[in-house]
């Protein structure tokens, strides 16, 4: 008998194997993913800063390197992902990871998010927050700020992009499931987390 365990790597969270509606509408379909990890938070300016010292990373005062990295092309997510042994998530794995396997319409449940649920920093216009000031809005799989903080860069391959998740300076109408093409990067308003295939860590034992 095949028995599969998993170990999670620090700062990850895993989203199982199996089938979840993708999109809305008439584009809704079924999509099969393999398990994966994702980052539980968006990656933080110092964390960034930590692998990929730019020039940039000297102008940031010590509150904004606890804030998601911002005004990130494709290339520079990417490059930070690889060094620390992962890849940008692709568009599938992103919404799996923030709406689960339900058909939900938020990583909380179908609750419309307000300025007073205190349930993700959206629509407010000022700033991100740092990561991990919404816990009531995570995820089924615990990955938190889907929804709201700073957009988020995942792959479509061949150095594509969509920007998922919606930000601090989007109107409260986001879904996970909402979808910005074309809009370019780097953005004061879009960041990133990461994610591993679940080849990385599947232990398997006879």
């Amino acid at each position: 008998t095949l028995r599969t365990s998993v170990t999670t790597p620090p700062g990850m969270v895993w989203v199982p194997s199996g089938e979840f509606e993708m999109g809305e509408g008439e584009e809704a379909r079924l999509v099969y993913l393999d398990g994966f990890f994702i980052d539980q938070f968006e990656v933080s300016g110092e964390e960034y800063c930590a692998q990929m010292p730019v020039h940039e990373c000297s102008q940031l005062t010590p509150e904004e390197k606890k804030l998601p990295v911002i005004n990130v092309s494709w290339d520079q997510a990417e490059a930070y992902c690889r060094a620390v042994g992962k890849r940008l998530p692709t568009e599938a794995e992103w919404e799996k990871a923030a709406r689960g396997a339900d058909g939900r319409l938020f990583p909380w449940g179908d609750e419309e998010p307000t300025p007073t649920n205190n349930l993700t920093n959206l629509g407010t216009l000022t700033r991100a927050s740092q990561p991990g000031s919404y816990p009531l809005g995570r995820s089924p799989y615990g990955a938190q700020d889907m929804i709201g903080n700073v957009l988020e860069i995942t792959t479509t391959g061949k150095q594509s992009y969509v920007l998922l998740g919606g930000a601090w300076s989007t109107p409260f109408e986001i879904l996970s499931s909402a979808r910005l093409e074309n809009v370019p990067i780097p953005a004061k308003d879009a960041g990133f987390r990461c994610a591993q295939p679940h080849e990385a860590t599947v232990k398997k034992n006879l």
